[in-house]
């Protein structure tokens, strides 16, 4: 039976991005804001936006040896809010990515607990389509009107992420082969 090295931890560099299309958003009656220390860029510029590009950085994770991750964006999220009336809103956050579940977790309105909001579609080269879950469709129709049966499984955005693994010490490979030859070297004795 072969040894597995386990988890690796990801590192809190890069981000995730998601583009959602502003054509989407007015359907939906939506304006969207950056929280915390995510950003948001409108595509292709100001004055003729099609997307919106908000961007939440990778705080941290794991990658398993299966090559599923646990990508994880605390202190992150957005606001979206009704687009006639901005004091109507929700606020989704600290988003945490389950490859292995093919869906995206995140906090509702400063809540402790994780709900999944996401799932993925079929990736492509523009990246992930994320497709709102019933309990996201459920809260937008709670809070917008929406009809949560409409919205159910509709592609919200695109994702792309690529998480960084946790760099070993450069000398840590070479104390570690040393410990393993003075083992074996030791056990022979």
């Amino acid at each position: 039976m072969a040894a597995t090295a386990g988890p690796v931890d990801i590192a809190p560099v890069g981000e995730t991005t998601v583009e959602v299309e502003v054509a989407l958003l007015e359907a939906l009656g939506l304006g969207g804001a950056p929280t915390g220390t995510a950003t948001a860029e409108l595509l292709p510029d100001a004055t003729t936006p099609t997307s919106v590009l908000f961007a939440f950085d990778i705080t941290g994770g794991q990658i398993f040896d299966s090559g599923n991750a646990i990508i994880e964006h605390d202190g992150s999220g957005v606001r979206l809010f009704a687009a006639a009336d901005t004091s109507i809103g929700a606020e989704v956050g600290n988003f945490v990515i389950d490859t292995e579940l093919a869906t995206v977790f995140g906090n509702v309105n400063g809540g402790t607990d994780s709900v999944d909001l996401f799932n993925f579609g079929t990736p492509d080269a523009a990246g992930i389509p994320l497709l709102i879950s019933e309990n996201l469709a459920d809260a937008l129709g709670s809070v917008f009107g929406a009809d949560p049966e409409a919205l159910a499984g509709a592609q919200f955005a695109v994702a792309n992420t690529a998480p960084s693994p946790v760099p070993l010490p450069a000398g840590l490979p070479l104390l570690a082969a040393g410990l393993a030859a003075f083992a074996f070297i030791r056990r022979r004795a």
